[in-house]
């Protein structure tokens, strides 16, 4: 089943099936597929998010490389580490932590030994990460999002009925589709998640009559956001709005982010009373950073 997907950019075309686990919820089962993991330094020891019981697979980022235990990745209680004569790709410390500024290619840090951190755009990150495939024991002990059917009573009604439905994506870079690989030409060539969401859902209710649109654009934040509404949003008078701005709000206070996205969340419904409303929270940046602990 396929769903049509406009792009703002003028991008478009048919989404792809989600495959390989990309929509699993983390918090269910006991298997996970293609934790993403990278090494800084040959020594690193690269923990994974469940204590592993069993590792299916560890692979190169685009798929095409299958590494074997022993002579590339040794399993250490709940993390990798990488032995000697390893063909797994890592970044050097000093190549992770630049001793001075690299112009467009560095982010400031909070680590009084490391003023500066490594920053790359494209598949500069992706071809120097690994995918690891395994099972756990654990239960999944942290937060689990709650289930709020009742805020989306008439998208739910239009997605079930298999009538027209619109979804509308409107955030920064992450939502535009940085830095997926098929959004950069990278294998595997995996669909940004505005992309998967709206492929599973229109999968789960079996809807092709689900429009997607993507109106995510690269480095903006929610003052953008207020003041392009009409073009980026209403216009289209969406069903469900998937909102998602904050990671370049980083340089606000949190009760500041708060602040705005009320702002925006109120202008919208001003202008959009019979839109629902699915608010995404900011992805959580490298706690290295200078803006870690800014996300509202």
């Amino acid at each position: 089943m396929s769903v049509f997907v406009e792009e703002k950019e003028g991008r478009s075309g048919l989404l792809p099936r989600a495959g390989d686990g990309a929509m699993n919820f983390l918090w269910e089962g006991r298997e996970v597929f293609g934790e993403s993991v990278m090494f800084v330094g040959k020594e690193d020891r690269a923990p994974l998010l469940y204590f592993p019981d069993r590792v299916f697979s560890v692979m190169s980022a685009d798929r095409r490389i299958l590494y074997r235990e022993g002579r590339d990745y040794r399993v250490v209680g709940g993390s990798l580490m990488l032995p000697e004569g390893t063909s797994i790709p890592y970044i050097t410390k000093e190549e992770y932590y630049p001793a001075a500024p690299l112009p467009g290619a560095s982010f400031r840090s909070r680590l009084s030994a490391h003023p500066w951190l490594l920053f790359g755009e494209g598949d500069f990150f992706h071809r120097r990460q690994i995918e690891v495939s395994y099972s756990h024991k654990e239960g999944w002990e942290r937060f689990v999002p709650e289930i709020l059917r009742e805020k989306f009573i008439r998208t739910l009604k239009k997605l079930k009925s298999g009538e027209r439905t619109t979804l509308l994506f409107y955030g920064d870079s992450i939502t535009e589709g940085y830095n997926a690989s098929g959004f950069v030409g990278a294998p595997p060539y995996q669909a940004p998640w505005p992309s998967l969401a709206a492929s599973y859902l229109s999968r789960l209710f079996q809807n092709d009559r689900l429009f997607s649109v993507n109106s995510g654009l690269s480095g903006k934040d929610t003052a953008w956001a207020i003041q392009n509404l009409k073009e980026r949003v209403t216009d289209y008078v969406p069903d469900l709005l998937v909102l998602a701005f904050g990671m370049n709000d980083g340089t606000l206070l949190p009760e500041e982010q708060c602040e705005r996205t009320a702002r925006l969340i109120a202008e919208i419904e001003g202008s959009l009373p019979d839109t629902e409303i699915l608010l995404v929270s900011p992805m959580l940046p490298n706690e290295e950073s200078a803006c870690w602990g800014h996300q509202a």
